[in-house]
């Protein structure tokens, strides 16, 4: 096991846990809006500071974050509560002392998790292109 910053061959698997976890965690969500903004988070996902979680030489997980705000945390599903989401958002708090990052509503077992990690809600907001409700959720140190 280790926790490391991403190298850009990193990128495919990075992206294919985003899809799968997202499609996964989102039934609510039509499979063709994350299959619709794959090329644009392809191209964003650099501009994060990402940090992987890998098992064997296999990344399994990671958490992006760009300007205290986490863009993302995702555990490849075969992998999930094994304190691989908890370990790489320890490894976020421990170098920040605010953050912030945004849920859909539906996600009850997101919103649960933050909530086990600090985090409180502070609004909730339709996300237009999702047609969803999106809750900002922020930590405090």
């Amino acid at each position: 096991m280790e926790i490391r910053e991403h190298k850009p061959e990193d990128l495919d698997r990075i992206l294919e846990i985003w899809l799968n976890s997202n499609i996964d965690a989102h039934n609510f969500i039509d499979e063709s809006y994350w299959t619709g903004n794959y090329e644009m988070v392809k191209e964003l996902l650099p501009k994060s500071k990402i940090h992987v979680y890998t098992v064997d030489g296999i990344i399994v997980g990671f958490i992006g974050l760009k300007e205290g705000k986490i863009e993302g945390l995702f555990v490849d599903e075969n992998y999930r509560n094994r304190g691989i989401g908890k370990a790489l958002m320890d490894k976020v708090k421990s170098k920040n002392s605010k953050l912030e990052l945004y849920v859909f509503k539906k996600n009850e077992e997101a919103r649960r998790f933050y909530k086990r990690e600090g985090f409180i809600e502070i609004l909730e907001e339709l996300e237009d292109e999702s047609g969803e409700m999106g809750i900002l959720m922020r930590y405090t140190r």
